[in-house]
């Protein structure tokens, strides 16, 4: 099959964003472990690439920085004030990270610099996320622009 000049390269989108990576390794932290179904996971990935861990992975480099998985849970609070451009008024922006890195590879976002671990995190402990909306929006019926392209893709 021949590539026609000005179509998309496979895997490539027309307005420059390409397909998400592979996801060749997965690494699931042991904390997490019983929120995750190992059906679904055996269903979506080769069984002998889920690796579970301790306290932090040793990821395979050779995969590049999209081919990893990691699923473990934040420690921190999921939903944070946008940081704003330094000495600029405040944007009044929430911004919810329930990942940190993208699997996509778009040519014309700042994550491809900015997030440069060796894999793409997601958070599990979407309970705690839950707890956090309840106590912080919804219970004082705060209205909240919420988004959530900082560390990972909106």
């Amino acid at each position: 099959m021949q590539h026609r000049v000005g179509s998309p390269k496979w895997g490539e989108r027309k307005d420059g964003c390409r397909r998400m990576y592979r996801i060749t390794n997965v690494y699931v932290n042991n904390s997490v472990k019983e929120w995750i179904s190992p059906s679904v996971l055996n269903n979506i990935f080769r069984k002998e690439r889920i690796v579970y861990f301790e306290n932090h992975p040793e990821v395979d480099e050779r995969c590049g920085v999209k081919g990893n998985l990691v699923i473990t849970e934040t420690m921190g609070e999921f939903l944070k004030p946008c940081p704003c451009t330094t000495f600029y008024t405040g944007c009044g922006y929430t911004v919810l990270n329930y990942m940190h890195n993208c699997p996509l590879t778009c040519t014309y976002c700042i994550l491809q610099a900015y997030c440069n671990e060796p894999a793409v995190m997601l958070y599990a402990n979407f309970g705690d996320l839950l707890d956090e909306l309840e106590m912080k929006v919804w219970k004082p019926r705060r209205r909240l622009r919420i988004g959530t392209g900082e560390l990972g893709d909106s």
